[in-house]
């Protein structure tokens, strides 16, 4: 027999949609094994193949979305099915957060608009637990009334930022 073993692991494990692998022996496809989007964890199916029969598992969905990103490790393997006892393939997918971004926007305005010293704002992110600065978002004194911005790309997912305005202009 073929036993297709599939692990599913990495932060983003559960937020993925469909996998789908399809095992082809001596040419012939056999029913494809399917697994559900958010499925976590070992699974496996058994095909009987005759002995002799050399395979190849392909994973032809891999559950990838536009929140996680994916690492195939296992895909297009060929096995040699044994008699009398069975061959293994193993597949692991590796899910991870799409990483995203931060925009922070600051509006000058009233009367003074204009005469203002230069405004700095932090900005920290938090994942995990560790606290991650990012570069300063600061806007030279005098700027006239109006929203500026800066966006900040990259931040791991589940990461929680904090915007503090250090000096006020």
């Amino acid at each position: 027999s073929l036993v297709v073993k599939k692990s599913i692991t990495g932060p983003g494990a559960g937020q993925q949609g469909d996998v789908v692998i399809q095992p082809t022996c001596d040419g012939t496809d056999l029913p494809s094994f399917t697994i559900a989007a958010g499925a976590t964890g070992q699974l496996s199916k058994t095909y009987l193949v005759a002995p002799g029969g050399i395979c190849t598992i392909t994973e032809t969905a891999d559950g990838h979305t536009s929140t996680v990103t994916v690492t195939v490790d296992g895909s297009g393997q060929q096995v040699t099915v044994p008699g009398g006892s069975s061959v293994q393939a193993v597949l692991t997918d590796r899910y991870d957060l799409v990483p995203g971004s931060l925009t922070v926007i600051k509006t000058i305005a009233g009367p003074a608009a204009g005469q203002q010293g230069d405004v700095t704002i932090g900005v920290t992110c938090n994942e995990n637990g560790v606290d991650t600065p990012l570069p300063d978002f600061t806007i030279a004194a005098g700027a006239a009334a109006g929203s500026t911005s800066r966006t900040y790309t990259g931040i791991p997912a589940g990461s929680v930022c904090t915007a503090t305005e250090t000096a006020t202009g």
